[in-house]
């Protein structure tokens, strides 16, 4: 079974050979909203300074729990100062996420064993938040 770390090791590495930023792991902190601060599995910085979120999904049900998290809230109602990134996407294995089972708001990327992360990239559709 592939395992999330395997997968943002690609998405780092993917990200270098785009000369863009990457950083795993990284957890903004709350401020003192009720809905608190969110983490993010791999955050990347493009050239043009666009911060793009990617969450590693292993399962279905870890899918699922992600929306509990306090960004789908933020992206929800367009508070965007508590949520400043500026796309959002999921990355897991073909058969875990069917692009019919996401929000508009949220990209999807699949990620292949044999090749590594590729370019099977479902865009969000255009949707009012």
């Amino acid at each position: 079974m592939i395992k999330a770390n395997h997968i943002i090791d690609n998405l780092r590495k993917d990200t270098m050979y785009q000369s863009c930023i990457g950083i795993r792991n990284i957890h903004f902190p709350g401020d003192g909203t009720p809905k608190g601060g969110f983490e993010v599995d791999f955050l990347k910085i493009t050239k043009a300074e666009y911060l793009v979120d990617y969450e590693v999904k292993i399962s279905k049900s870890d899918f699922l729990a992600d929306f509990r998290k306090s960004k789908h809230v933020y992206i929800k109602e367009c508070l965007w100062r508590y949520y400043p990134i500026n796309r959002l996407f999921f990355v897991c294995l073909p058969d875990v996420i069917k692009p019919k089972d996401l929000p508009g708001y949220c990209g999807l990327i699949y990620y292949r064993k044999q090749i590594g992360i590729t370019l099977d990239i479902i865009v969000p559709r255009s949707e009012e938040h």
